[in-house]
């Protein structure tokens, strides 16, 4: 069997070898960063060129689970050799297996350097039959037969989980070998509609396989748009804005609008006079003199800023009646940073067109996620700790958790209260951005950007790797470094501004 080097072949290529049904074989030793996102782009391609690309979420964590379960699988080997253990003797494996999950970063990447000296490899197969797609991942280092019972054990348990909320109720109670990818897979596959048996791990000739077969006549993938019964609910139950913020929205709305008039009603509510002032003397807007009345703040952010606070600030009221806002803080202090590189991004850009509106775009685009909070907040904080524990992306476990999606949720709500399309897109799309319409590209486009830059937690270039090639285009960076450097001015303006400024 022929294997490419990685990096040899063009995504044009290899889809060019996948649509005349041919296999795409590549080999490697460490799988690093840039090795593993070559894989991924190569499975991207292929599926985009199909019409399958709404499945890249589910087979893209199932692949690189299987490629890292091989990676580990080498490292293990030389792990035990490199301590003289005998990985057949009982006493010798578990005594092993306690030293290898604490294994420091340094050694880590000794023991790779090890395993490439020792021909330990790593091989991916892409093939597209008539009606399925095979992903198949060999290693040259052979499972053991308890391994390879304990991960049968660990899929048959998985099926027993109907529901996402069920298998992290029982990772939370036991995080130790929980099988929490092994888990994922399986309801990933059910919510394709498949049994699990698609899925399968073995030994031969010396090596360990595992392999995932999806067909493609089959496939029956459940919209996004699908939302549990509870949260439908609490759409329906949420109230409209409290009269005076109506009476407000009305005002505006009118062709003649009376400023005088308007500046009288906001007056009579001491917090959103506040809150209208300071935005008009924020850092953000520039303003040349400290303003302290509401007609001067009317007219340093406009007529359309200002309504556009009025439903930040509707919103607010609406929440702090209906839901415990203390255990959110962490949403309100991501919210606020997105609002912040929502618009310094867009003055980068000079997309003069937004200016009024994407400040409240990125407070409000995690609309959803207060609502999902609010009526489940355990499961929400179980859910967050374990994307950030395991690496595993947000919208993967929405999509899995009983159709809970904080994109839609919050877009139903946003709709129902009459947002302007421009904030009920930044909400909707801000993860899926290449779905929205062209008219609202802009915005959604910078809040997409600001939302992946705001966790900063993340490299750089792990972000740059994770944007559309469309929006990396649309901001024209053309290379890592030209990222990189943009990323750093932009994160520094907000460490800047985060110190200069208490945020509620």
């Amino acid at each position: 069997m022929e294997y490419f080097p990685l990096f040899q072949l063009s995504n044009q290529e290899i889809v060019e070898h996948f649509l005349d049904h041919e296999h795409i074989r590549f080999s490697c030793y460490r799988l690093d960063f840039k090795e593993e996102e070559y894989l991924a782009g190569a499975l991207k391609a292929c599926l985009t060129e199909i019409g399958k690309e709404l499945l890249f979420d589910y087979l893209n964590f199932i692949y690189r689970e299987l490629l890292n379960n091989a990676k580990k699988a080498n490292i293990k080997r030389v792990y035990f050799e490199d301590l003289d253990l005998d990985i057949l003797t009982e006493e010798e494996y578990q005594k092993g297996m306690k030293g290898f999950k604490t294994i420091s970063p340094e050694k880590m990447e000794e023991y790779m350097v090890i395993q490439e000296k020792k021909d330990y490899y790593i091989q991916s197969d892409l093939y597209c039959a008539e009606n399925e797609i095979v992903l198949t991942i060999r290693n040259n280092v052979e499972i053991l037969d308890k391994e390879l019972e304990m991960i049968q054990k660990k899929k048959k348990n998985a099926r027993v989980f109907k529901t996402v909320e069920q298998a992290i109720e029982m990772v939370m109670e036991n995080p130790e070998g929980a099988g929490l990818g092994i888990i994922i897979t399986i309801l990933m596959l059910k919510k394709l509609g498949l049994s699990g048996n698609e899925f399968m791990i073995f030994k031969q000739d010396g090596h360990t396989i595992s392999q995932l077969t999806i067909p493609l006549s089959i496939i029956t993938l459940e919209q996004r748009e699908e939302i549990n019964e509870l949260l439908q609910q609490e759409i329906q139950d949420i109230p409209q804005f409290p009269d005076h913020i109506v009476l407000l929205q009305e005002k505006l709305n009118d062709p003649e609008v009376n400023l005088k008039e308007v500046s009288n009603i906001i007056s009579r509510d001491p917090s959103l006079t506040g809150e209208i002032i300071k935005i008009a003397n924020s850092a953000y807007l520039s303003s040349s003199h400290k303003i302290v009345s509401v007609i001067d703040a009317i007219k340093i952010i406009g007529l359309r800023g200002l309504k556009n606070i009025i439903y930040s600030y509707g919103t607010k009221l609406v929440f702090q009646d209906r839901y415990d806002l203390s255990r959110m803080a962490d949403i309100f202090k991501h919210s606020y940073n997105v609002a912040f590189l929502s618009f310094l991004i867009a003055k980068y850009f000079n997309l003069k067109n937004t200016y009024d509106y994407i400040y409240v775009a990125g407070i409000l685009h995690d609309l959803g996620k207060i609502i999902a909070t609010g009526i489940n907040p355990d499961l929400i904080e179980n859910i967050n700790h374990l994307c950030h524990e395991k690496g595993i992306s947000i919208k993967i476990i929405e999509e899995l958790t009983s159709g809970y999606n904080h994109q839609v949720v919050g877009a139903l709500l946003a709709k129902k209260w009459q947002f302007p399309d421009d904030l009920v897109a930044g909400i909707q799309y801000h993860h899926y951005p290449l779905d929205c319409d062209e008219e609202h590209q802009d915005c959604v486009f910078v809040i997409y950007l600001a939302n992946l830059i705001a966790h900063d937690e993340v490299p750089p270039l792990t972000v740059y790797h994770e944007l559309y090639d469309d929006v990396l285009k649309y901001f024209k960076f053309t290379t890592p470094e030209k990222f990189e450097t943009f990323y750093k001015m932009v994160h520094d303006k907000l460490q800047i501004h985060l110190q200069s400024v208490e945020v509620i």
